[in-house]
């Protein structure tokens, strides 16, 4: 009987919170929205120049989703050569609210990872980063046929920046 009158009496007490959940306040949800385009299965291909006389096509598919009440945008990204895997990473989309900006976080399948600003504008998806060696950075762009053309630049201090991927991707669900 006590144990029964202690559950009423947190279930009670703990009621108003809960029906108090947190929403995602419109700002927030308008700066995820911008993302929305993205969600779902892609397929195609990606041109990778590793080196002037290194240059190769994988087969990649994007797998997007919303997730956490829209507040972060998943990404899994896998392409391969000759069935073999050859890239294979995972990204996360989020809204800072106090920074006012996305952030991308990325990681690789070889340990390596990154956060980085991004911005998010109509139909585009763009983040940029710099390491010691080499500033990189992505763009991803909805084209004209709802298609998914990504490009990516890296840029060595006192060089021009090099294209060294492009993808060009269908929505296949």
């Amino acid at each position: 009987m006590r144990t029964a009158l202690l559950l009423a009496a947190t279930l009670i007490s703990t009621a108003p919170v809960i029906a108090q959940a947190p929403s995602l306040d419109a700002a927030h949800a308008a700066e995820m929205k911008k993302l929305d385009w993205l969600a779902g299965r892609w397929e195609g291909e990606a041109i990778i120049q590793m080196g002037p006389d290194q240059k190769f096509t994988v087969q990649q598919t994007e797998t997007i989703e919303s997730k956490v009440g829209g507040t972060v945008l998943m990404i899994e990204g896998r392409g391969t050569m000759n069935g073999r895997v050859v890239h294979d990473a995972f990204a996360i989309v989020t809204w800072d609210p106090e920074a006012k900006k996305h952030k991308v976080s990325a990681y690789l399948a070889d340990g390596r990872s990154v956060v980085a600003d991004a911005i998010a504008g109509d139909g585009t998806l763009e983040w940029q980063f710099d390491t010691p060696a080499v500033s990189m950075r992505y763009l991803i762009e909805r084209t004209e046929d709802g298609g998914w053309k990504e490009t990516g630049f890296r840029n060595r201090p006192g060089e021009e920046p090099v294209k060294f991927i492009e993808m060009a991707l269908k929505k296949v669900k």
